[in-house]
């Protein structure tokens, strides 16, 4: 089982990384329609919808950071939740089984049934752990995806640049200075 799941995450990355290297291609020609948005507007409108990202999160951690073009993250995202899917299935099955042999061992009082009593109760917490992890993905993973879309269309201005050289103070100790430069005007 363990291994079909090795695959599956390992095709997808792969299929993840063709595509975008393809998608990168198409998605980087500026269009003539986009500046001449731009030259109205000083500014695009949003190109990718956060409620529509969060909703593709909620379905699947992963489809929403696929949809905003991050693909590097939601190879993580579907990682984290193939490996926290795994573990509540396999936690839940171990915790039936150990269920099964609970309800066999007929002396209360032996070391076998506190034994496997022992082994139900760890079944039982590490499948709720997971469950609680997988929702902290599923949450994180929303959040990711809402922010993403509403970043998609950003763009860095030439405007805005920094600078960090090393320096010395009066007495000889070096120290690092940072400037902060924004130049008015349009950007080209």
């Amino acid at each position: 089982m363990m291994k079909f799941f090795i695959f599956v995450f390992f095709a997808l990355l792969i299929r993840i990384s063709a595509y975008s290297e393809t998608a990168d291609t198409i998605l980087n020609s500026d269009t003539l329609a986009n500046r001449a948005i731009e030259e109205k507007y000083d500014y695009l409108p949003l190109t990718k919808s956060p409620t529509g990202a969060v909703f593709r999160s909620l379905a699947f951690p992963g489809w929403g950071q696929i949809y905003v073009e991050n693909y590097w993250k939601s190879s993580i995202f579907i990682g984290a939740a193939g490996v926290l899917w795994y573990r509540i299935i396999n936690n839940h099955i171990n915790y039936k089984d150990f269920r099964k042999e609970l309800d066999k061992i007929e002396n209360q009082s032996s070391f076998e049934y506190s034994v496997t009593q022992g082994r139900m109760i760890t079944a039982l917490d590490d499948r709720d752990l997971s469950a609680l992890y997988l929702l902290g993905v599923y949450i994180l993973s929303m959040v990711d995806a809402y922010s993403g879309a509403h970043l998609f269309d950003f763009k860095i201005n030439s405007n805005l640049s920094y600078y960090i050289t090393p320096d010395f103070d009066f007495s000889g100790n070096p120290h690092i200075k940072f400037n902060l430069v924004y130049k008015l005007g349009k950007s080209k």
